[in-house]
């Protein structure tokens, strides 16, 4: 199993994981976490079967292989497992279970038009409170009224490009969970956040940013988008027990 992903220097990282069995038992190591400067399916190859080989490990040797959907990767032609193919004509290829969960679960937040309103507003309000120090201050000083110990420091999450689970952590830090899990009624998020708006609002800012933070506290009163959150939220918790429980 191969992926990439960009660290903090925005340099591409490549992950390569392999699993074996051994007198019938299966294990699983984590072999290389390794910079990329050519992510051809060419270059590809050449560096994970490099990596392989100081294990011992030759390509005719491996029966399956599992990585994203992207063209580099699973492209027939010239992609990563096009060329592992070459070696091993038998190896199975399997778009990784995880993006295609990722792509199904980033398409149903996205496919009509009142999931697209709430997150669009997630992440007004996130951008709205974190380009201004004054409004984080604000912020701050109810969000020490509400909370208690670490939840102090908690803040509104932006939406990643990305991940299913960005939306999710970004909308739980407005909505509380816990609604869902105990049924009763926690709104100490949502009042947090509508009261903050209340008091910017009210207070002693510009005019557009009153405007804004008025529209915002209407947007999150409304009952629409407070369903469709709820609906949202239910629909993640449900995904999360899935992937865990197997």
């Amino acid at each position: 199993m191969v992926d990439s992903t960009q660290d903090v220097a925005v340099m591409d990282q490549l992950a390569i994981c392999v699993r074996y069995v051994v007198q019938g038992k299966v294990y699983e190591r984590l072999l290389e976490m390794t910079v990329i400067d050519d992510s051809s399916g060419q270059a590809l190859y050449e560096r994970i079967t490099s990596e392989l080989a100081k294990y011992g490990i030759q390509a005719s040797n491996i029966v399956a292989c599992s990585f994203d959907g992207a063209s580099n990767m699973k492209g027939c032609y010239n992609g990563l497992q096009a060329h592992f193919k070459k070696a091993n004509e038998n190896m199975i290829y399997t778009h990784c279970m995880a993006h295609v969960l990722n792509l199904v679960v980033a398409d149903s937040t996205v496919k009509f038009l009142q999931a697209e309103n709430v997150f669009g507003l997630v992440e007004e309000s996130a951008v709205f409170l974190s380009t201004s120090y004054k409004r984080m201050a604000v912020w701050e000083k109810e969000t020490k009224k509400q909370h208690t110990a670490h939840d102090k420091l908690y803040r509104l999450q932006k939406i990643g490009t990305t991940r299913w689970w960005s939306k999710h952590k970004a909308l739980s830090s407005i909505i509380d969970e816990s609604v869902l899990r105990s049924g009763e009624i926690a709104t100490d998020k949502l009042t947090n956040v509508i009261t903050v708006f209340k008091e910017i609002s009210d207070g002693n800012f510009d005019c557009k940013s009153r405007y804004m933070a008025r529209n915002l506290a209407s947007q999150w009163a409304k009952f629409e988008n407070l369903f469709i959150s709820f609906v949202l939220l239910d629909m993640f918790l449900v995904i999360c027990f899935e992937i865990f429980a197997n």
